[in-house]
């Protein structure tokens, strides 16, 4: 018998997964659609990265989702929604808990947010447009400091998906620095939004 989980999606940087009640994202929807043919619930989480506060808001309203909602929570997460997921994992402390990271950003990267920094950039599914603020890097920083700890304390309960040519972060470095304690899955080609789709829930609905 199948244990009660529910999955809980966030989303990347200068994205969203819900507005107004809808996924705009095919790739949200696909996670969505075979989460319920799973008997799962599905949780979105819109998480915005433009400041420190804001990322601190949508950690700490991660972390209270995956505590209430009852069944087992498997947080997953694309690009910096993927780290999101990691540190949400370590402060839930469940040990039924589980993480998904697709294309995570993980790695320190000095150039990582670069071009952003003190920008406006318009969100690329709400249409709304923000301010880069460099408290958001200065956080990034903090949070990619977390990591190895993380990852080697909860390494069993993650589950790590990468696109080999991602154009934005060097795959394989990721997946270098998980495979020591997380089941890591690789899949050539593809690309930073993550095309592997029917690939990866081959293996998520078994985690």
């Amino acid at each position: 018998m199948s244990v009660p989980t529910a999955l809980l999606y966030s989303n990347g940087f200068n994205s969203a997964v819900e507005v107004d009640g809808d996924l705009p994202s095919d790739k949200a929807r696909f996670y969505r659609d075979s989460a319920k043919r799973a008997g799962w619930q599905f949780v979105p989480h819109n998480a915005d990265y433009y400041n420190a506060d804001q990322m601190d808001k949508a950690l700490a309203e991660l972390v209270e989702k995956a505590r209430s909602v009852g069944d087992r929570p498997v947080l997953m997460g694309c690009s910096m929604g993927g780290l999101l997921s990691l540190l949400a994992l370590e402060e839930l402390n469940r040990p039924e808990a589980r993480a998904v990271l697709i294309n995570p950003v993980l790695v320190p990267d000095e150039t990582l947010l670069e071009d952003s920094l003190g920008q406006e950039v318009t969100n690329y599914v709400t249409g709304t447009t923000h301010l880069v603020e460099v408290s958001a890097r200065k956080r990034l920083d903090e949070w990619l400091g977390r990591v190895p700890e993380i990852v080697a304390r909860w390494g069993k309960e993650i589950e790590v998906h990468v696109d080999l040519d991602d154009e934005v972060l060097v795959a394989q470095a990721t997946a270098e620095f998980c495979n020591p304690w997380c089941d890591v899955h690789e899949y050539p080609g593809g690309s930073h939004r993550f095309e592997h789709w029917d690939e990866s829930w081959e293996h998520i609905v078994r985690i």
